[in-house]
């Protein structure tokens, strides 16, 4: 898979664009001091006792292995992702993080199955989406994406659970920009067996079947995401898209 295609797209055709007048300029996120200390040392031990299920040999912290796992991915060069890790940073600013690939679709399945059995216990998290033209985005959450029974509307359960996290961003590979959650109060992800991973209000979504039924990404004053200057922006101008890779990492603290 050659990464380079997103480095050729970052600029995108204004032709897709209703106004030709308009200009792109990165969106610096603002930094935040959201050191809690409960917080942290709760995930943390939530992290270790996950390991812990999946060996329990594993008493000491993260082994070298899975440290900076995000270099090795098959999305983006290192460096066009840079800017991400430099906003989780920000989020959590006296912290060491690392990144686990926990999730490869090309690896692990396209179905939301594959994803839901990878994905839904893993705490902080990062996804980053590849489409087949070309366009790199994704978003970060602290929270988890299993479909929790407690959070779905027990009327309709195959809605799904949606789960607030003020601390939750999105981003935008090609453009270069962040995405923050400007409604914390809302709900910024939404899980659902049926369903790959989803930043609200379908800031994006990626269906059932990924690779063949891709996914769809929200008008600019919809989403709860701010900063979009035009209508699905971070897909290159096209509501729908068809997926070509997706890779989930969990963030590790030390």
């Amino acid at each position: 898979m050659n990464k380079n295609n997103i480095k050729k797209n970052n600029i995108l055709d204004k032709n897709n664009i209703n106004s030709e007048n308009q200009t792109y300029t990165k969106h610096r996120p603002r930094s935040k001091d959201l050191n809690k200390n409960n917080e942290i040392e709760n995930i943390q031990e939530s992290q270790q006792s996950n390991r812990s299920k999946k060996n329990p040999d594993i008493n000491t912290p993260i082994s070298k292995e899975y440290q900076n796992s995000l270099t090795e991915s098959k999305i983006v060069e290192y460096e066009d992702i840079i800017f991400v890790e430099n906003r989780i940073k920000e989020i959590y600013p006296k912290l060491h993080i690392e990144f686990n690939l926990v999730y490869r679709a090309t690896e692990d399945g396209d179905k939301s199955i594959d994803f839901h059995n990878k994905c839904d216990k893993i705490g902080p998290n990062l996804t980053i989406v590849k489409t087949k033209k070309g366009y790199a985005f994704g978003g970060f959450t602290v929270k988890n994406w299993e479909h929790l029974k407690r959070d779905i509307n027990v009327n309709k359960p195959n809605l799904g659970s949606a789960s607030r996290d003020p601390k939750a961003f999105g981003f935008c590979v090609n453009l270069q920009k962040i995405y923050n959650n400007e409604k914390p109060d809302e709900f910024a992800i939404w899980c659902n067996r049926n369903f790959g991973p989803t930043f609200k209000n379908n800031f994006f979504q990626i269906f059932d079947n990924f690779f063949k039924k891709g996914g769809y990404c929200s008008v600019k004053n919809n989403s709860h995401f701010s900063g979009q200057e035009y209508n699905y922006e971070i897909s290159g101008g096209e509501p729908k898209f068809i997926v070509e890779e997706i890779e989930v990492y969990e963030i590790i603290f030390q």
